[in-house]
């Protein structure tokens, strides 16, 4: 039996509000409301909520039928963090944007408070934005919101009845992805115009304008061990755009973005924004025009634009597959607004990456590139190379094997005659803040003696010879 001392104990406390003539005591404040456990039972009908604020999750009164948007009606309106389950299944938006309204009305789902929604596994709880009915995309994030969504997926969302992208998600709050899938939303699959952490992410098949995993409107997004493949957008950036704002991907692969529609970057475009790429693969990646791999542009004194590579591998890129007279396969840093953009590299390699198709004319960079020393790049021909050039390779091959592994692990493995073992710098490769690398783009441990005698860190996102990480598995027992 539940004992009754809690009541007891709050009885005094609230009459002597009472003998002070309110409720609470001047300049008190009241509980917090505690946040709710919503439990989604229906994926059959796209309801809202019958009666928002009262606690209760049902489509109909007495009904019992909690719906994902009626969830999120109830969500938005008690004050407090709120947890939306929802249990393996597919769960279609089917209500027509027929306004703009921020309620999740209709369309898209309006977030107006703060929310966790927690699903059974990316291959287990799909949220369908059925852009064909809805014609919407499938998550609003305001301003002031904290959301955090974890082991589902988001597909097939649109921006049909308005111009401007993101069908899946637009962030202008704190948002948390964690084993997320974002896929066939057409104009992409998230704008982050807020604070993004996103880990664990795949990100794949996204198409239209707008394709790119996008960071904007001065917003911080950091993406870590994730996964960004076969996203095509119809102008600049196949796979992520930065800018402005401050992007950082960490342990990432960017992999056979961009194609026929996709004019410049089809991996990365910076432009007018700030970027840094750390322990990543960049490959396979292909543009019409410039930057098959990357385009770093600036527009404006207001935005200063850099990108950043530690630790970077950007091969197997292609650009000018239109065979306009183009250039920049791997690199392409474009000066031509008046402005040059700074791009920094160290212990990165760049290399085979192309011009019109894979193996046509080399060309790893276009434009002036800052160098911290110890890269590997093959093809110098079409860039400027400033700054720190002890340890640098060039005019030789990183001898890499194939784009191989899953997800965030997908990446080239440096091949037992690769001059980029143990090539590194000698104090140790480092981020952008100078903070020494423990790891390589998988997780093992880097500063590893590839055979030169010394343990000294690998040139790329690759350590060659490291051990996989040892995990301690502790048993639990219940009584």
């Amino acid at each position: 039996m539940q004992s009754a001392r809690p009541r007891l104990i709050w009885l005094p406390v609230l009459l002597a509000g009472l003998l002070l003539g309110g409720p609470l005591a001047a300049g008190a404040q009241p509980e917090a409301q505690a946040g709710l456990t919503l439990m989604v039972n229906s994926a059959l009908a796209d309801a809202g909520d019958a009666n928002p604020g009262d606690g209760v999750c049902e489509t109909a009164p007495g009904s019992g039928v909690c719906t994902l948007r009626a969830a999120v009606r109830e969500a938005n309106a008690r004050p407090g963090a709120d947890t939306i389950v929802l249990p393996p299944g597919t769960y279609p938006l089917s209500l027509v944007a027929t306004s703009f309204e921020d309620a999740a009305l209709d369309g898209d789902l309006d977030l107006t408070d703060d929310v966790t929604l927690l699903g059974a596994g990316e291959a287990d709880t799909i949220i369908d934005g059925n852009r064909s009915a809805s014609k919407a995309r499938v998550f609003h994030i305001f301003a002031g919101v904290t959301v955090t969504m974890s082991q589902l997926t988001i597909r097939n969302g649109t921006n049909e009845p308005a111009p401007g992208i993101a069908g899946g998600i637009l962030n202008h709050g704190t948002l948390t992805l964690e084993h997320v899938t974002l896929t066939e939303n057409d104009r992409g699959g998230l704008d982050n115009q807020g604070s993004a952490t996103l880990d664990h992410l795949t990100y794949t098949r996204n198409t239209g304008n707008g394709a790119n995993l996008r960071n904007s409107g001065n917003g911080t997004m950091l993406v870590r061990d994730s996964y960004i493949a076969d996203n095509e957008n119809n102008g600049a950036s196949g796979g992520v755009w930065a800018g402005p704002g401050h992007l950082t991907l960490l342990n990432t692969t960017i992999s056979h973005n961009g194609g026929p529609a996709t004019d410049s970057g089809g991996g990365l475009v910076v432009f007018n924004g700030i970027a840094t790429v750390i322990n990543s693969t960049l490959s396979g990646n292909q543009a019409t025009a410039r930057g098959g791999g990357i385009y770093v542009g600036q527009s404006s004194a207001s935005h200063p634009t850099t990108l950043n590579l530690h630790n970077a591998t950007v091969v197997n890129n292609t650009a000018d597959t239109s065979q306009g007279n183009w250039s920049g396969g791997g690199i392409y840093v474009d000066t031509s607004n008046g402005f040059t953009p700074v791009v920094n590299l160290r212990n990165t390699i760049l290399a085979n990456n192309w011009l019109h198709d894979i193996g046509g004319p080399a060309s790893d960079c276009a434009g002036p590139l800052n160098s911290g020393g110890y890269n590997l790049i093959k093809t110098t021909a079409g860039c400027t190379l400033n700054g720190v050039t002890a340890g640098n390779l060039t005019g030789v091959d990183p001898e890499l094997g194939r784009l191989a592994g899953d997800g965030p692990a997908r990446l080239h493995v440096l091949q037992s005659d690769s001059p980029a073992i143990d090539a590194g710098h000698p104090a140790g490769c480092a981020d952008a803040l100078g903070a020494r690398l423990a790891t390589d783009q998988r997780g093992y441990a880097r500063h590893v003696d590839g055979g030169s005698g010394a343990a000294r860190c690998d040139i790329g996102a690759f350590e060659y010879a490291a051990s996989a990480p040892n995990f301690v598995f502790l048993a639990l027992i219940v009584r």
